[in-house]
């Protein structure tokens, strides 16, 4: 068993990946029991890790709280355009003639617009700084390379990923009250809107995993993650923009469909890529 420091803490990869005791098996192990084993014990070192720490959950949520309040309080969400119309040309002389208001209140298309871009704005930045927390805290510790010696890298890829997608969930699942106690989105398909942002983060934490991993041994790797992360997400982002701003106007538009393929097939690509760049 060989330990790797940092400070005053001392860390055990052995027993992290194995807490019954039985030493980890190596990368040219066979048996999907010992994999799903590898799989699971990875994703129960970083869960404790975190929960321990609290460096990724508490960064991304601070950033998503900041922004989420600072949005509120700068960028107009209601008013002429947003919540309030002008009445048709028909009725708006009508009114004018009689002397009645010529506006009247009602959500528009823009709004709706505005708030699944902000919404999903604040989700994407918010997981570039938390996510790639689980391979840079490896380099950080020491503990990557005893990790490749000991973990097959299916299995590190497969556990980090799952770390991700809980992490990311558990912050939709916070941000989204908050998202709607602040901007109020009036969502008239909440089953909709929820399968797009719980869909959508999965996806995000897909594509992200494979990058942490890329950017986890370079300089800047706060700002290389955003910079990396915008192409593969791009489409994640505009499916889930779309499909959101759907959800709140009622227009029954459904991005589900493209974003699960879409996570599915990064997924898949991140997986076959992996292992060369998390070995070498």
């Amino acid at each position: 068993m060989i330990p790797a420091k940092r400070g005053t803490e001392t860390f055990s990869l052995n027993s992290a990946l194995r807490p019954d005791g039985v030493p980890a098996a190596g990368p040219g192990s066979r048996g999907s029991d010992s994999w799903w084993a590898e799989v699971s014990a990875v994703f129960r070192k970083d869960l404790r890790s975190e929960l321990r720490t609290r460096s990724a959950v508490g960064t991304i949520l601070m950033f998503a709280l900041t922004a989420l309040v600072l949005i509120a309080f700068t960028v107009p969400t209601t008013g002429l355009g947003l919540t309030t119309k002008i009445l048709p040309d028909g009725a708006l002389q009508d009114a004018v003639r009689l002397g009645k208001p010529v506006l009247f209140t009602e959500n528009t298309e823009t709004r709706d617009a505005l708030l699944s871009s902000l919404y999903w704005v604040v989700l994407y930045f918010s997981a570039m700084t938390g996510l790639p927390r689980v391979f840079v805290k490896e380099e950080e510790m020491g503990t990557a390379a005893l990790l490749r010696l000991t973990t097959r890298p299916s299995a590190v890829f497969t556990g980090k990923l799952l770390f991700n997608v809980v992490m990311l969930l558990v912050l939709t699942l916070l941000i989204v009250p908050l998202f709607a106690l602040f901007y109020d989105p009036q969502v008239r398909d909440w089953p909709l809107f929820l399968g797009h942002v719980i869909v959508g983060a999965g996806a995000i934490a897909g594509a992200a995993t494979m990058l942490g991993a890329l950017v986890s041994r370079t300089n800047n790797r706060g700002y290389l993650m955003v910079v990396l992360g915008f192409g593969p997400l791009l489409p994640i982002l505009i499916l889930g923009i779309n499909g959101t701003a759907a959800a709140i106007s009622g227009d029954n538009g459904n991005n589900l469909a493209g974003l699960v393929s879409y996570w599915v097939m990064m997924t898949l690509v991140s997986g076959l890529l992996f292992d060369r760049v998390w070995v070498e």
